[in-house]
């Protein structure tokens, strides 16, 4: 059983004894309490039903780029708000959700621009750390004299970042077998 901190519990009598110091189920159950019920009496109230009609999946777009101050994010969210007001009934809560979402993506990329992918040079693409490494150092030298090569030295920087973070992750996923086979307690 998973409490809704996502602690697991053996069983209900663990739950229950979790849940007696838990603190993220003593706010919910807190707010529980004061929320206020609804009345029913109310007639205006509209009542959604989910029905999924789209059989399409849509294709993934690039990654937007999003403000960086407070009062940019003051101004996206006076328009959001204006946009908001202006869309139809929200009756169906797919087509409603769809149409804001591209509100959404449209501001940010016509505002502020969308992500590119930063490609490796090709020129070092299949180099080993040792030559990239030296080639950064030398590189470095050079552009303490010609402020023009900093860009190269960023860029061969973060490839060498990135080479090294790959080949972490793939030493890591070294079979189980094999480990135990090696040293069985230190696994």
């Amino acid at each position: 059983m998973t409490c809704c901190c996502g602690k697991t519990c053996k069983g209900r009598k663990g739950l229950l004894m979790h849940q007696r110091s838990c603190k993220s189920y003593k706010s919910l159950r807190s707010t529980k309490s004061e929320v206020e019920p609804v009345d029913s009496g109310d007639n205006n109230a509209t009542t959604f039903q989910h029905t999924s009609d789209s059989t399409t999946i849509p294709k993934p777009l690039p990654g937007i780029k999003l403000p960086k101050s407070s009062t940019l994010w003051a101004e996206a969210n006076a328009f959001f708000h204006i946009e908001l007001k202006r869309l139809d009934n929200c009756a169906d809560v797919d087509n409603f959700a769809i149409k804001f979402q591209n509100i959404i993506y449209t501001y940010f990329a016509s505002n502020y621009g969308t992500l590119t992918k930063d490609s490796t040079p090709k020129k070092h693409k299949n180099c080993n750390i040792r030559h990239l490494k030296t080639k950064l150092k030398n590189l470095k030298t050079l552009a303490q004299s010609d402020s023009q090569l900093n860009s190269d030295v960023i860029k061969l920087s973060r490839q060498i970042r990135a080479t090294l973070k790959t080949n972490k992750v793939s030493k890591n996923k070294d079979n189980i077998s094999t480990k135990l086979k090696q040293n069985f307690w230190k696994t």
